[in-house]
């Protein structure tokens, strides 16, 4: 399902920005140049293509376009053709537990229920006079006439600790510019809904588990319970195997184990709207101050470019790096004789 990227008429004259294309620069300076400057056609790579699939389902899902099995299905299709186009995973094990995730997900999936939500909602920020911020929100839950909550899919794996600030600047945004949009609104909550991670609770603490590694992560929790019962080792090696095949938890100790969706709330408050406004202006300033676009160090290895940058077939920087890298792998060969 494409985003509506219409302009209303009155910011036809305004330069348009999106927190993606501001993130893009930061990401890297070069690859922001080519794809926003220069407008070169990049490749597509998989994690973008199957990111937007999985927002495909989730809507159609919360919309009661389609039911579980036939959301299994468009998921499970869509891999295909991804697949066919010639994007694929890094490895098989890689594939496999994004797939079996999502899979879990659409069968344990329940629907937000609600006065009222809205999804995929094009809203836009004023800046200045002269900047527009364009954003599309997943989620938009309508508590009561002045309580929302905003929510975001995420296909990625968990956020380090140190990173929730990065990734919590577009919540924050989102719940701003809503706020500013309509005044109605008094009350917000904001939050990311992890879909291939489930909240266990246990034994008065809660754990984010994979989806697809349910039984792998929580065996030795899940062994304990069952010694507690009686259970001799290989009969809880047997519900261990059987659960893992089931991704369900042995049923003798199955209500000892919350589950429940991911759903990981972030906080809106003075601080966190402050340093959000703070990245939005100075990276703009940055941008359009920026005269030579480097691209970005390359020191630490490729990963970015190879994987998520889709202008590593024409990137300069890139294609030095890797002369470069070749030379003075022959130089260390020539070395050894």
């Amino acid at each position: 399902m494409a985003n509506d990227l219409s302009i209303p008429e009155e910011y036809k004259d305004r330069k348009i920005w999106s927190y993606s294309r501001l993130s893009s620069y930061l990401g890297c300076p070069h690859s922001y140049y080519l794809g926003y400057v220069e407008k070169v056609k990049g490749k597509d790579n998989i994690y973008s293509a199957i990111g937007g699939l999985v927002h495909e389902v989730m809507e159609d899902l919360q919309d009661n376009k389609l039911n579980k099995e036939e959301a299994k299905s468009k998921f499970i299709n869509g891999v295909k053709d991804i697949n066919l186009n010639g994007l694929d995973f890094n490895t098989e094990t890689e594939k496999d537990g994004y797939i079996k995730s999502i899979i879990d997900f659409i069968n344990k999936y329940e629907r937000v229920e609600c006065e009222s939500y809205q999804i995929e909602k094009k809203e836009f920020l004023e800046i200045d006079s002269n900047n527009i911020l364009i954003m599309f929100i997943d989620l938009i839950v309508n508590i009561s006439e002045d309580t929302i909550e905003i929510h975001d899919y995420k296909t990625s794996s968990k956020f380090k600790k140190e990173d929730l600030v990065k990734y919590g600047r577009q919540l924050v945004l989102y719940a701003y510019t809503i706020l500013s949009n309509n005044k109605n609104i008094k009350n917000v909550k904001i939050a990311w809904q992890m879909l291939k991670y489930y909240f266990v609770d246990y034994n008065g603490k809660q754990y984010q588990v994979k989806r697809n590694n349910l039984i792998g992560e929580l065996k030795a929790k899940i062994t304990k319970e069952l010694k507690k019962l009686g259970f001799d080792d290989l009969t809880i090696e047997s519900k261990i195997s059987s659960g893992v095949i089931s991704n369900s938890i042995p049923e003798e100790v199955k209500d000892k184990f919350v589950l429940t969706p991911c759903v990981l709330y972030y906080e809106y408050n003075k601080e966190t709207i402050s340093d959000m406004i703070d990245f939005v202006i100075t990276t703009i300033h940055t941008i359009e101050n920026d005269k030579e676009f480097v691209g970005k160090d390359l020191s630490q290895g490729t990963y970015f470019c190879d994987v998520l940058c889709s202008y590593s077939e024409t990137c300069k920087y890139l294609k030095e790096h890797k002369m470069e890298d070749g030379c003075r792998f022959i130089t260390d060969e020539e070395d050894l004789f």
